[in-house]
C-alpha cells in the first residue's frame, strides 16, 4: 500500500512561495533602509542639539561671570579715553 504523501498542494505553487519570501525580504529591505535614514537625521539633529546646549551653557557661564566682577566693583564708574577711542 503507498503512503499518502504529507503535500497537499500542487507542484506549480512551490514557485509562489519562493516569490513571497523574495517580496517580503525587498520589503523588510525597504523598511530598514527607511528606518536607518530616519535614524541617522535624527542622531545628526541630537548632536547639533547637544552642541547648541553646550553653547547656551557657556553663554550663561559668561554671563554669570561678568554680573559676579560687576557686583565686586568698588570704586566708582568711569569712561576712559584710549588712542583708539572711548572704552
Amino acid at each position: 500500500m503507498k503512503r499518502p504523501s504529507a503535500r497537499c498542494r500542487p507542484r506549480a505553487q512551490d514557485g509562489v512561495l519562493l516569490i513571497e519570501c523574495m517580496v517580503y525580504i525587498a520589503l523588510f529591505a525597504l523598511i530598514f533602509g527607511l528606518a536607518m535614514a530616519t535614524f541617522n537625521l535624527c542622531w545628526d539633529d541630537s548632536k547639533a542639539l547637544h552642541y547648541a546646549t553646550d553653547d547656551i551653557a557657556a553663554a550663561l557661564y559668561a554671563g554669570e561671570q561678568w554680573r559676579a566682577d560687576i557686583r565686586n566693583a568698588t570704586g566708582d564708574i568711569t569712561v576712559e579715553t584710549t588712542a583708539d577711542g572711548e572704552q
